[in-house]
């Protein structure tokens, strides 16, 4: 399967300071390998220079309707089928990477 290689991030994982200079590398929806030195590229990989943008792991929603209140979560998850996460993006609730300015 190829990868996605992250070059070049600011890497913040929630235990450390920002990392300055790290690679990344996912497969699928999967985090691979962290690392400081080069990821060697495949062929069919996808390298996506960051130039010291913010990478980071997760980020959920974290907000309540109280109104659902009395409807179980699978229910919910069925009726809006993850309606506030972009269309066609599969969601890995352990392992997320958010990339942004």
């Amino acid at each position: 399967m190829a990868h996605t290689v992250f070059t070049s991030a600011n890497l913040l994982d929630g235990d450390n300071a920002a990392r300055p200079g790290m690679n990344v590398a996912v497969e699928g929806n999967r985090i691979v390998e962290v690392t400081d030195r080069e990821i060697p590229a495949r062929p069919d990989d996808v390298v996506l220079d960051l130039a010291a943008k913010t990478l980071m792991p997760s980020l959920g929603t974290g907000h309540l309707h109280a109104e659902f209140h009395h409807i179980e979560m699978a229910t919910l998850e069925l009726i809006y089928g993850g309606a506030e996460r972009p269309a066609g993006v599969e969601v890995d609730q352990k392992q997320r990477l958010v990339a942004f300015q």
